[in-house]
């Protein structure tokens, strides 16, 4: 269905009926900006299954969750861990490069910013708003900036 994105569109439908460059937008405000081309086909896909529906509204369609889609919904919470922690390995695999540019290399720190992505992403997928992740990361963001 879509695996981790899957799950987060859901979970942000879950929440309120949006477009699908309302969706990407959301997801851009945590950093997970997914492109047209994986969104709306998933949305077609969702819809065909009968786990979201849409209405024309303007010039655009908005998604709003169903009933199946919330049985699936909590189905896919139900194994967030497992999911989150697949995410997180491909998130891993880039990160070696990353922390090596910056000389975080490995240890705690690494730990503790995977830690970080886990918690972001399994908090989309449960509908928490992008909004309030986005202003919890400034907010971290800030207090690490102040420590120099």
């Amino acid at each position: 269905m879509g695996g981790n994105l899957g799950f987060a569109v859901l979970g942000l439908l879950g929440q309120a009926p949006l477009s699908g460059y309302a969706i990407i937008k959301r997801l851009g405000q945590v950093g997970w900006t997914p492109s047209t081309g994986s969104v709306y086909p998933l949305l077609e896909s969702m819809r065909a299954k009968g786990l979201v529906s849409a209405a024309a509204q303007g010039r655009s369609k908005v998604y709003s969750i169903t009933s199946s889609g919330r049985k699936e919904l909590a189905s896919l919470a139900s194994s967030r861990d497992e999911r989150v922690e697949r995410m997180v390995g491909r998130i891993r695999s880039i990160c070696p490069a990353i922390d090596k540019r910056s000389g975080l290399a490995n240890g705690r720190l690494e730990a503790e910013l995977a830690e970080l992505r886990r918690g972001a992403i399994a908090a989309i997928a449960a509908g928490v708003s992008p909004e309030r992740i986005s202003g919890a990361l400034r907010e971290a963001k800030a207090r690490i900036r102040r420590m120099s």
